[in-house]
């Protein structure tokens, strides 16, 4: 803890006005042209993503190369475990299912609590 100047507010609004510039993208008339050829462009409705979207018979991320095994193996490189998983999901499942019995109060309130939220929230 030295002795340092305090940081005023025109300080942090200079801040945020750099970053904001260095996030927004360039004004549409100062871009350079770069749109795709008519053959490369993409339909207005197809996804930029090709994992976020069905393909034209419908199925869905399959077909866009991402299996089970894809998956599990990035869970596994990250630490997790689909057996623990489940058995999480068990534990948590059979708490749930006891805690209306065993504690009203706290089922309750947090009930109101849930509810409560999704109004505030859908009333914006």
């Amino acid at each position: 803890m030295g002795n340092s100047t305090p940081i005023t507010r025109q300080d942090l609004e200079t801040e945020v006005s750099k970053l904001k510039s260095e996030l927004s993208p360039p004004a549409p008339d100062s871009a350079p042209d770069t749109a795709p050829a008519a053959e490369d462009a993409v339909p207005a409705g197809a996804a930029q993503n090709p994992h976020a979207a069905a393909d034209e018979n419908g199925d869905g991320p399959e077909d866009a190369g991402v299996t089970f095994e894809d998956v599990q193996r990035l869970l596994e490189e990250h630490g997790v475990e689909i057996g623990g998983l489940q058995d999480h999901w068990r534990q948590l499942s059979a708490e749930l299912h006891d805690l209306p019995s065993k504690k009203p109060l706290v089922t309750a309130l947090a009930a109101f609590a849930f509810g409560f939220l999704v109004g505030r929230l859908s009333s914006k």
